[in-house]
């Protein structure tokens, strides 16, 4: 999906945006639902891309110096994505402005969920999370030197 497009649906999230519990995903998920499988996965895509680029170390050290905290850096980066794309670059560009594992309000895990939700609205069926790349912590390889 282009850049573009996808902040363009980004740009829908109402509320914090940082913290799930204070961001409605209603006006994304009903435009993912009417734009179609074919761009529920590209947006999906999009989203697994950009989490994954801030899969580094570098971005992990400005998060915690604990070892092994990966679903909340899962959560605290999808967070940094529903942020929107000034931010995101920001934090991309400069691994130091990624928020610490005490930084209040930076949690979006339900950003990971919205193509299910949109895809189960279109289809009635469930939505197939395959990526060209992993979402999960600790998978982007050259952002770990593995």
């Amino acid at each position: 999906m282009p850049d573009d497009e996808f902040w363009a649906f980004l740009d829908l999230l109402q509320g914090s945006r940082t913290e799930q519990d204070t961001t409605n995903f209603d006006r994304l998920i009903a435009a993912l639902t009417e734009a179609g499988p074919p761009k529920i996965g590209e947006f999906y895509e999009t989203l697994v891309l950009k989490t994954h680029a801030l899969d580094t170390e570098p971005h992990y050290r400005s998060f915690s110096m604990i070892p092994g905290i990966s679903d909340d850096f899962l959560y605290f980066r999808l967070a940094i994505v529903a942020s929107g794309k000034d931010r995101y670059e920001q934090v991309l560009m400069n691994p130091r402005e990624f928020p610490s594992y005490w930084t209040p309000n930076c949690w979006n895990e339900q950003l990971m969920y919205v193509a299910d939700y949109a895809y189960r609205a279109a289809t009635g069926e469930d939505f197939n999370r395959e990526s060209s790349v992993s979402i999960e912590s600790f998978s982007n390889r050259k952002g770990w030197n593995k």
